[in-house]
């Protein structure tokens, strides 16, 4: 059913995703000290990525018929949202001009709102397979 607890969990992923837009990933530090922030929509990876988040959580929020697929679905977004973060985190130089001269980086709200977005994923697949468990605990009953 739509109004079940992992719609909400979905819901709140889809709208951390969307809310990646209007608050920055990174920020860095150039050579005179003024703090440079970084969009998702400066680099076309980083924008893919959170358009295909959102509409994974959309797409998973529809599929409450097919709870093994909904979950499936949930889960390849988690995963998709870690390889987000590990974009984030562990390759910051693609998309920041950073050189060897001493710029810093900083990670802003959207680094952590991805965080939260996994774990909103992660907490839905676990609630569509405790919904899962129970049906088939009621067939066989009856």
């Amino acid at each position: 059913m739509i109004q079940r607890i992992q719609t909400v969990f979905l819901s709140l992923a889809a709208l951390l995703g969307a809310g990646l837009f209007f608050v920055p990933v990174q920020s860095y530090t150039d050579l005179q000290s003024q703090a440079v922030p970084v969009h998702i929509t400066d680099s076309n990876v980083y924008l893919a990525l959170a358009c295909i988040l959102i509409l994974v959580a959309c797409i998973a929020i529809f599929l409450f018929k097919r709870r093994p697929l909904q979950m499936r679905v949930s889960l390849f977004g988690a995963l998709l949202s870690a390889v987000f973060i590990a974009l984030v985190f562990l390759l910051p130089a693609q998309v920041t001009p950073i050189d060897d001269t001493g710029g810093q980086m900083h990670y802003n709200a959207g680094a952590w709102m991805l965080i939260a977005i996994t774990l909103l994923f992660s907490i839905a697949a676990r609630f569509i397979k405790k919904d899962e468990e129970l049906v088939r605990s009621a067939d066989r009953i009856r």
